[in-house]
């Protein structure tokens, strides 16, 4: 599951590639607005903003909040990025557990991380 030490990381094309599985996927249990989450998370971190991804952004590009958007009234994000974790963990138990590469969105921010799967060798 997790990526060892002498694979280089996944490259972009093959993080978009996976993006574009998971989001096709009928097994992959998430809201058009938590797909949009992800996919705007996703691309951020790739073009180098990971800076950007925060609450307030997020609320702004994703949701439709406006600039008076403020966290403490309005839990939308954390809603729905705990709901996007989840269904992450069940496509990848279920129709993703083969996929080549796995993205999840860290607890404790909202910025992914992009794994490669191996598998033990059944030999």
């Amino acid at each position: 599951m997790n990526q060892t030490s002498n694979e280089p990381p996944p490259s972009k094309e093959e993080i978009y590639r996976q993006l574009e599985r998971l989001l096709s996927s009928p097994d992959f249990k998430a809201s058009s607005q938590q797909s949009a989450f992800l996919k705007y998370v996703v691309d951020q971190t790739l073009v180098g903003n990971a800076g950007v991804i925060e609450d307030h952004t997020v609320a702004n590009q994703v949701f439709g909040r406006g600039p008076e958007f403020d966290q403490s009234i309005d839990p939308v994000v954390s809603i729905h990025a705990s709901l996007l974790r989840r269904a992450l963990a069940r496509y990848y138990l279920t129709a993703g557990k083969c996929d080549p590469i796995r993205i999840i969105l860290s607890e404790d921010a909202y910025l992914p991380v992009f794994e490669r799967q191996s598998y033990p060798d059944p030999g």
